[in-house]
């Protein structure tokens, strides 16, 4: 008598024979939290393109080119969807491989091939097939991991903010001080330029001062002819 015995063990048939993923309720808005967020990064890198920006672009504008090109805050992003999905793959239950026996004994005694045959359908006796309840609570824990990864995104997402704010703060700065100083020296050479006209007005006045002092006076007569001049007159 021979005995056969075959066992086959497959993740895929256990995966399509999973029951349910014990996952948290939650998950589905936590997946549209991820989804909204990184609308952007879901897109391959090489046909990624930056929006245009406008003629005079305001605050806001800059900000949004800031969180697009940010490495950081996209790290972030992939850093919170790879513990998202984690969560899924914590709260599969079963949490072992499906175990397939398949068994034939070859004998010369009466009987048909498969009263010969027995078939067994279990689980992979490697790893222990826990409980429910403890798969939920392993799907629970990758949850809140999910959601402090989250909270890292935010907190990169605002620094990047905060400090992109600074920096705009401080642009906006040196652009009216420079606009000042250009303003302030276009009113330095007009006031040059006026000083110059009046300088030059001055000196033709004082010019044509001096040359009226240094011309002849008429001579003015004598008194003591006064009297003659009127005896003639009379006589």
């Amino acid at each position: 008598m021979v005995r056969l015995h075959l066992r086959w063990t497959s993740p895929i048939f256990a995966l399509l024979c999973s029951a349910c993923v014990l996952a948290p309720d939650e998950l589905k808005d936590e997946r549209d939290r991820l989804d909204r967020a990184g609308t952007r990064y879901a897109v391959d890198l090489g046909e990624r393109t930056l929006p245009v920006l406008p003629e005079a672009p305001s605050y806001d504008d800059w900000l949004r080119r800031a969180f697009q090109v940010s490495g950081d805050l996209e790290t972030a992003w992939q850093e919170w969807r790879a513990a998202l999905a984690e969560v899924s793959a914590a709260s599969a239950w079963p949490n072992t491989n499906v175990e397939l026996d398949f068994e034939h004994v070859f004998s010369g005694e009466s009987g048909s091939a498969w009263d010969r045959t027995s078939v067994g359908l279990g689980f992979d006796s490697a790893e222990m097939l826990e409980l429910p309840k403890k798969t939920r609570l392993r799907g629970r824990v990758a949850f809140e991991e999910a959601r402090m990864a989250r909270e890292r995104f935010r907190k990169t997402k605002f620094a990047l903010e905060r400090r992109f704010t600074e920096i705009f703060v401080e642009w906006v700065s040196a652009r009216e001080e420079l606009a000042a100083a250009e303003l302030a020296l276009e009113l330095l050479r007009t006031s040059s330029a006026s000083l110059q006209r009046a300088a030059a007005a001055s000196r033709t006045h004082w010019g044509s001062c001096v040359h009226a002092s240094k011309s002849p006076r008429p001579r003015m007569r004598s008194n003591a002819s006064a009297p003659q001049s009127r005896a003639a007159l009379h006589s």
